[in-house]
């Protein structure tokens, strides 16, 4: 998880890197492997919001937006109390950007979701980690010239 989040944070020029690209989807590959077989749902869901994270970083939309509904149906599935709400905003965020780098439709509405958990976050760490989120994918829709 760690090698591919600080992969994750590397300038978007990198992401031009063959190796810098291979390293990413082999760290995030492994690190999903490994919690599908030890980990929580939790654990499960996040590793799907790291997966559509590094797949978006990569170009593909499509990746992007199947693992992020992947997490939002394991949210659905298990967090009966909601007690995940973060998690699903920046997985509705990651969703939205996927959805725009693959040309498909629900861009809009999974962003008016994301925006809609984010207004209701009350603290401002998190506040500015899902605006920083946002700009990240900002830059990369438009690395990728979406």
């Amino acid at each position: 998880n760690n090698l591919a989040s600080d992969l994750l944070e590397r300038p978007l020029s990198d992401l031009a890197q063959p190796g810098l690209r291979d390293a990413l989807a082999r760290a995030v590959e492994l690190a999903q492997r490994l919690w599908d077989v030890a980990g929580t749902w939790v654990q499960r869901e996040r590793a799907r919001y790291l997966s559509a994270m590094a797949a978006n970083a990569l170009g593909d939309g499509e990746a992007g937006a199947a693992h992020a509904r992947t997490g939002l149906a394991l949210l659905d599935e298990f967090d009966v109390d909601e007690g995940e709400r973060v998690d699903r905003a920046f997985l509705e965020l990651e969703l939205a950007a996927g959805l725009r780098l693959a040309g498909q439709p629900g861009r809009a509405e999974a962003l008016a979701r994301a925006l809609a958990l984010a207004s209701r976050f009350g603290a401002p760490w998190l506040d500015r980690w899902f605006t920083n989120r946002q700009a990240r994918n900002e830059a990369l829709a438009a690395h990728y010239g979406r």
